[in-house]
């Protein structure tokens, strides 16, 4: 069986939840380069030290530009806003998804950018 490595994966949101993720996806190989953005200038620079990112950015826009996969790992009620906030930042070919648990908010949020963005691909049905 072949893995899918994905090139640079952004998770916006280094807590628990993102900070986890993107540790699983560097430890099994399934990413070449994590970069992380969250609010808090010390959960960067704490995810940083950790070895949980490669690097940080300074604005959340910078963070996405590049990305191939970009995570919100966020409380599901702020999805829809910074979901629409990355995309017009995120290359046309590159895919949003989340960790959220409910789904119809970020779709709802997400669809309502219009135009030619990023594809949405929520975690759950």
């Amino acid at each position: 069986m072949s893995t899918l490595v994905v090139e640079r994966i952004t998770v916006v949101g280094v807590g628990l939840i993102g900070g986890s993720l993107a540790l699983a996806l560097k430890e099994c190989g399934a990413v070449h380069e994590v970069t992380g953005w969250d609010q808090n200038a010390e959960h960067m620079q704490r995810a940083l030290e950790l070895g949980i990112v490669d690097k940080t950015a300074a604005d959340i826009a910078t963070a996405v530009a590049d990305a191939d996969v970009v995570v919100l790992a966020l409380p599901v009620r702020c999805l829809p806003e910074v979901a629409i906030e990355v995309l017009p930042y995120m290359r046309s070919d590159a895919i949003l998804t989340d960790t959220g648990s409910v789904k119809e908010a970020v779709v709802k949020g997400g669809s309502s950018c219009g135009g030619d963005s990023a594809a949405l691909a929520p975690n759950r049905e």
